[in-house]
């Protein structure tokens, strides 16, 4: 990780001023972490992040907009929904900045345990508002169409998190490319 880090630090060293924010693509199936990983960022990182979440927003077309007037701003994004596939992901990869995926890898019945569990989801995935034959499905779903992101997409960097720890690492690494960007381009 450390190594891969100092390269990700070495290139964006490279990179033009106008892309010194970065984009953090969470991928997962619901109940996989996505929203928590979020708050976790979010709570530890500078105010200068704007998380765009589809289950608030509604739409990918809203959530695009808003994640290009955060840039446009000077934000760094969070992109909180599943996009579970190269082509959910692809939209993301047109915005001008560093480009990372965050993988939130965890086995099925551990994604409809979560979710089973949810008692007031942003996006209504939860007990309160479906049945557990309802939440299986729909997980059970995901899970199949789910292709984890590939550096080969055109993410900068793609982390895979299979644990608490990875996620950790996770949080801990991005705050890190933050710093280092800031850096760069604030001599």
């Amino acid at each position: 990780f450390r190594a891969m880090l100092a390269l990700a630090l070495s290139l964006f060293s490279c990179i033009a001023p106008q892309m010194r924010s970065l984009v953090v693509v969470l991928v997962g199936v619901p109940g996989s972490g996505k929203s928590t990983f979020a708050s976790s960022l979010l709570e530890r990182a500078p105010p200068q992040w704007a998380r765009v979440s589809q289950d608030v927003l509604g739409t990918r077309k809203r959530c695009l907009a808003a994640a290009r007037r955060a840039l446009k701003e000077g934000s760094h994004v969070l992109i909180d929904r599943c996009n579970f596939n190269s082509w959910q992901r692809s939209h993301w990869l047109s915005l001008r900045s560093c480009k990372v995926a965050v993988f939130l890898d965890v086995p099925m019945d551990e994604a409809c345990r979560r979710v089973n569990q949810r008692k007031c989801h942003e996006g209504q995935v939860d007990a309160e508002n479906m049945s557990p034959g309802k939440l299986r499905s729909i997980v059970r779903r995901m899970c199949r169409e789910l292709e984890p992101p590939q550096i080969e997409e055109g993410f900068d960097c793609v982390m895979h998190c299979m644990s608490t720890t990875d996620t950790i690492d996770a949080v801990n690494r991005i705050l890190q490319l933050q710093a280092g960007l800031q850096d760069v381009h604030d001599p």
